[in-house]
């Protein structure tokens, strides 16, 4: 049975379906028992058919024999290494440039592909894959500065629709494949660009198993939103009267915390003024006190952020264990470094704080400081967390480059930004999903002119990759 069926059936009654029901209906269609669900509506006794109307047909699974299935496929904070020099810097890009030209080639068939040094003596149609070292984004077209082993040079992308667009999102350091026609003694005119691909894996598990992916709590911080955050505690222990919330927090096994557990201390200028707790540790206690309030069930993984006691460059090693005891004393959470990728009953997540996301919203032409999930899904065409060194990202760059986001990913996952944003590539089995923060706007915040939006939590279905927003910010 159709959407549109059950809109009939609807309007032959008299009654419309909500937006929530209509999503639910889409989320949850191979569950519902749509001959239940007419008859739902056709004693239904309000106008509107909303959500809980749809969720007493869905099909119930029991609950309470979910287990956790999680798998810890790559923690890049356990690669994390002091600083190197100039050669690890060199192998450092040199790994990406080989695994990620290494996936080009093999994705789009290239064989033979041109050294850059040597197109400037063709005349014909060639291959290159490089990194993307310079661009000069002009009126009617970019040019791209493209080097391999073997040198570098300047490359001109033409007003081609979407070439150009592409060529103007492609942050720097980032690996490409391009076919070109070389000219001698002109840039080679770019006929088509190749980017690393998305082949997100098809795994998902039988019934429906939620991740809450949430991050940047702040605790600590004069402006941390507690008593909205001990509203989601209550809410996950069953204090909900929403029929698909109670639906969704019965089947919710993992929490993911995307970094900045705490506010830290010393992080920005005049954070003291602004601190309800001023000693890192009693913030992590107090954060402990608080998560360890959630149900059993509920699985947490803990990556850091630039708040956290860890060291500010990429990538981060996971939370010191000498000022978070009691989160390594407790089997119901593991803590990993930033980023990191784990698979929860078979889907892939990949996590990250998202420190670079400033980086690429202030560097991409058309996109505007609340374009968040925009923004993750420039880093999931390049494939890396953070591929242009030098800005405002910080990064320890020594191989292997652990900031490569692999082929395989169904989840992007990032913070920083306290803006919920969700963008679902429908043409994959891929989500985006940057989950917000539980702090209210702060006076530095202000000044940077950063718009959050608190308090609002992402519910993940890991067998469809339905987003549900759960806001608890009134």
């Amino acid at each position: 049975m159709e959407i549109s069926d059950v809109v009939r059936v609807a309007l032959e009654a008299g009654k419309r379906l909500t937006a929530d029901a209509v999503a639910c209906i889409e989320e949850y269609s191979d569950l519902i028992d749509f001959a239940r669900l007419v008859e739902e509506i056709r004693r239904a006794g309000d106008a509107f058919i909303t959500a809980d109307v749809v969720m007493r047909a869905v099909r119930r699974a029991d609950a309470g024999e979910l287990r956790h299935e999680v798998e810890v496929v790559f923690d890049a904070g356990r690669l994390a290494k002091p600083a190197g020099g100039v050669t690890e810097a060199r192998d450092y890009f040199r790994d990406r440039l080989e695994r990620l030209g290494r996936e080009i080639s093999g994705a789009y068939g290239i064989s033979g592909a041109a050294d850059v040094a040597s197109t400037a003596s063709r005349d014909d149609e060639q291959y290159v894959i490089g990194m993307v070292s310079g661009k000069s984004i002009r009126r009617d077209s970019v040019v791209l500065e493209v080097e391999d082993f073997t040198g570098r040079r300047p490359f001109l992308v033409p007003n081609e629709g979407h070439l150009l667009r592409l060529a103007q999102r492609i942050p720097l350091d980032s690996v490409v494949g391009l076919k070109v026609k070389c000219r001698r003694d002109k840039p080679p005119l770019v006929l088509d660009i190749y980017l690393p691909q998305l082949r997100p894996g098809a795994s998902a598990p039988p019934t429906d198993v939620y991740a809450a992916l949430t991050s940047d709590l702040h605790v600590g911080s004069g402006s941390f939103l507690e008593e909205s955050f001990e509203r989601l505690v209550d809410v996950l222990r069953g204090d909900v009267d929403d029929e698909r919330m109670r639906y969704i927090v019965e089947r919710t096994l993992y929490m993911v915390i995307a970094g900045d557990i705490v506010d830290g201390v010393g992080i920005y200028p005049r954070q003291e003024e602004e601190l309800a707790i001023t000693d890192p540790r009693e913030q992590y206690r107090e954060a402990y006190k608080l998560l360890s309030k959630l149900p059993s069930r509920v699985k947490v993984i803990v990556i850091p952020g630039n708040h956290d006691a860890v060291r500010r460059a990429l990538p981060r090693p996971p939370i010191d264990r000498d000022y978070a005891p009691e989160f390594y004393s407790d089997d119901r959470f593991l803590m990993l470094g930033d980023p990191a990728n784990v698979r929860l009953h078979g889907v892939n997540v990949f996590v990250f704080h998202g420190d670079s996301l400033n980086d690429v919203l202030s560097t991409t032409p058309g996109l505007s400081p609340t374009d968040v999930a925009e923004a993750m899904h420039v880093l999931l065409q390049v494939r890396h967390v953070a591929p242009t060194y030098g800005l405002q990202t910080r990064i320890v760059a020594t191989p292997p480059d652990a900031l490569v986001i692999p082929a395989d990913a169904n989840v992007l996952q990032a913070g920083h930004i306290h803006r919920v944003d969700v963008k679902r590539l429908v043409d994959k089995r891929a989500v985006i999903v940057n989950s917000g923060t539980w702090q209210a706007q702060t006076r530095y915040q202000r000044e940077m002119g950063v718009e959050p939006t608190p308090a609002v939590v992402p519910f993940l279905n890991l067998r469809t990759l339905h987003v549900t927003l759960l806001d608890l910010s009134s």
